[in-house]
């Protein structure tokens, strides 16, 4: 049976845990049985950006390679292919090291919303507000100044279309802020 949101032909990548696995025409694949024609495919997607990234990361394998760029771009499972008609879409990864990986926005896609990126310091504060942190506390984990966090957070609620804290709360797991 074909999930929700994929057609035919469509191939969805996505990670359970350390295990990496494709859907393709309703079977769950180890991507590491990925066939030559998806392997190509995705190879021809890595740029010269994410291959300096890789390489700053000490990944030198092409297999690692590959399983490392997809981990950051096409991890989620949201019935949403990752591959279609001939397409590669690039998605962004909630992941644990979000706000301390090196590499961050080289190999990996930046949170978009309403089409406009969420910076790195905005994603940090509002991660931190979904864990519930007062102003002040944030202020002081960041080390920023109060009236800097106010305008980054009037900032996140304009980006969020929230007008409150606890609709940023709201909006962070949604959008699968950690």
């Amino acid at each position: 049976m074909i999930p929700a949101g994929i057609r035919i032909g469509e191939v969805e990548f996505f990670w359970d845990g350390p295990d990496g696995f494709y859907m393709i025409e309703g079977d769950k694949v180890p991507v590491e049985q990925m066939p030559r024609d998806i392997r190509d495919f995705v190879d021809q997607h890595i740029n010269a950006r994410h291959q300096e990234a890789l390489t700053e990361m000490g990944i030198s394998s092409p297999e690692l390679r590959r399983l490392k760029f997809l981990q950051c771009n096409c991890s989620s499972y949201d019935f949403t292919p990752d591959l279609e008609d001939g397409v590669m879409q690039l998605e962004y990864v909630a992941c644990e090291y979000r706000g301390s990986c090196k590499q961050e926005g080289k190999l990996c896609q930046p949170l978009m919303i309403n089409g406009q990126k969420i910076s790195m310091q905005e994603l940090r504060i509002t991660s931190l507000i979904r864990k519930g942190l007062y102003d002040k506390e944030i202020s002081a984990v960041l080390n920023i100044a109060p009236q800097t966090l106010r305008t980054h957070k009037q900032n996140i609620e304009r980006k969020l279309n929230a007008d409150r804290k606890v609709q940023v709360a709201l909006k962070a797991v949604e959008y699968g802020i950690i």
